[in-house]
């Protein structure tokens, strides 16, 4: 290995190793580098308790910074509050001195209590403090945090803002709204609407009455039991829906959406692989470069891109949309009327019945047809560039090859729904299609 390069490595080994203190605490940019570097000093730690006495105010504030806050509503009229003091200084005799003059700043304000640290009387801030609470069931409470991990359980309402650390939240009455980046947010039983904000780490959220909205970016979005539907935007963002009650609204890109036992269902993705299963009204669907999967649609299907495969199974709306290229489309089990729409790609359909129009439209694409066993409407189908093979008993009424090969059938049934199907440059393969 050359100089060169070992100064390399020797460099990026010290940025990590700086970057490592910095996430955790150990060091910040607020004016403290006594300690935290590399073999400066050590840590002691510390714990004291307090009782905040009754009548305590509906909303209680916490406002910290490195460390983490710990809060849970119990049934008790006061609040009980340990404060933990984490000290880094090259002696025992500094860190107990500044352990003594860290303290919990506590402040009424009419229809709240905020709870703070007397962070800001010091120039050099290497410590870390974390507050665990025990308050009242009926407390709703504001977090402000950073640098530490932030629970809050049992409580009325939430709104937490934890931008460096995790954040896991249970059993919230009301509203609860989250504001994170760089650790995950886990979040379960929330009794009305709830709203996140994340952008590189993971957010899984379960259990919500109201309406779910999630703001994203760089991990993987998992939503699950929402009542009144679910709003999620990512930019680069995995995203897995479960038991979705209401309406779904999902835009990302380059990472995979897969939506189960959901409500009527948006997706706007590029680059991003689509997959939905038990949609219980429409499902919009606009992506590129991937591929849709739609089974059990209880609604219309609507799906549009470029270079997008479609695979559908069991659309039981009204109406079908397909317009893509350069990508097969398979559907089978359609009872609606269809517009397909492929360009450079293959294509079949199996209708449930022949009892909508079905109107295909490609060009550059082989096309195969599988009639419903025992249905029959007027039909006539187009290929420049190709062959129609018909395939069922019952001779067509037309059959030409003058430049453009021409099939029409069952003229006679001008009163039933007509299927036409046109496409240029591939073969047209009528067949019959043993389940119905």
């Amino acid at each position: 290995m050359r100089a060169r390069e070992v100064l390399l490595l020797i460099f990026i080994i010290l940025v990590g190793t700086l970057a490592y203190v910095i996430h955790t605490g150990e060091i910040s940019f607020d004016g403290d580098w006594e300690v935290g570097v590399i073999g400066a000093g050590r840590s002691w730690s510390y714990e004291e308790s307090m009782i905040v006495e009754a009548p305590v105010p509906a909303l209680v504030e916490v406002i910290n910074s490195h460390g983490a806050v710990d809060i849970r509503g119990v049934d008790r009229a006061d609040i009980s509050l340990r404060l933990r003091k984490k000290i880094w200084r090259r002696t025992e005799k500094e860190a107990l001195e500044i352990a003594g003059k860290l303290k919990a700043e506590i402040d009424r304000k009419g229809d709240r209590i905020v709870i703070s640290i007397n962070r800001d009387e010091f120039k050099k801030r290497n410590f870390e403090t974390s507050f665990v609470l025990e308050v009242p069931r009926q407390t709703a409470v504001e977090i402000e945090n950073s640098y530490g991990k932030v629970t809050a359980v049992n409580l009325v309402s939430g709104k937490i803002g934890n931008r460096h650390g995790r954040v896991d939240v249970s059993d919230i009455d009301g509203s609860l709204s989250v504001d994170g980046s760089y650790e995950d947010i886990d979040i379960v039983r929330v009794g009305a609407g709830c709203a996140v904000v994340s952008r590189h780490a993971d957010v899984s959220v379960m259990g919500v009455a109201g309406r779910l909205t999630i703001d994203h970016s760089y991990g993987k979005v998992t939503a699950e039991d929402a009542a009144a539907g679910a709003d999620i935007i990512g930019s680069h963002s995995a995203v897995v829906c479960r038991n979705i009650k209401g309406p779904v609204d999902v835009r990302t890109s380059y990472e995979k959406v897969a939506l189960t036992d959901v409500g009527p269902a948006v997706v706007r993705g590029h680059h991003a692989p689509v997959t939905a299963e038990r949609v219980d009204g429409d499902l919009k669907v606009s992506t590129s470069y991937e591929k849709v999967k739609a089974l059990d649609v209880r609604g219309n299907l609507d799906v549009e891109g470029k270079s997008v495969g479609v695979y559908g199974r069991g659309i039981s709306g009204r109406e079908i949309r397909v317009a893509t290229s350069y990508e097969d489309l398979d559907l089978g089990e359609f009872t609606g009327r269809a517009s397909i729409s492929l360009a450079h790609g293959d294509a079949r359909l199996a209708p449930s019945s022949a009892d909508v129009p079905i109107e295909i439209r490609n060009t550059y694409s082989t096309i195969r047809f599988a009639w419903p066993a025992g249905d029959r409407g007027p039909f006539e189908a187009r290929s420049r560039g190709g062959e129609i093979k018909w395939g069922l008993a019952v001779p067509p009424s037309l059959n030409t090859t003058n430049g453009e090969a021409v099939v029409k059938a069952f003229e006679d049934r001008a009163a039933r729904p007509a299927v036409t199907i046109q496409t240029t440059h591939g073969d047209i393969i009528v067949e019959e299609n043993p389940v119905r």
